[in-house]
């Protein structure tokens, strides 16, 4: 019986020691994996705002370009003095 007493505090002894090493682990790969994912999200919302930007541009131009386009020479004249 003393054998299994000293195997225990042996256990609890060894255990205060995993639970801080667990945290030391944990924060950092925490804080990889929210970067990590903040970015992609940041990614996303951009790309998805500035397709919104090309087709309301493009829908805002189009009747415009459309009724340009039997006139070459006036339509390049607007692209060039748009970029």
């Amino acid at each position: 019986m003393p054998n299994l007493a000293e195997k225990i505090k042996n256990f609890l002894r060894s255990s205060a020691w995993i639970y801080p090493l667990i945290i030391i682990i944990a924060i950092p790969a925490l804080l990889i994996v929210n970067t990590f994912w903040n970015l992609r999200s940041f990614n996303r919302d951009v790309n998805f705002f500035i397709r919104h930007e090309a087709v309301s541009t493009l829908d805002s131009l189009k009747p415009f370009i459309l009724d340009k386009i039997d006139k070459p020479e006036e339509l390049n004249t607007i692209f060039t003095d748009v970029n």
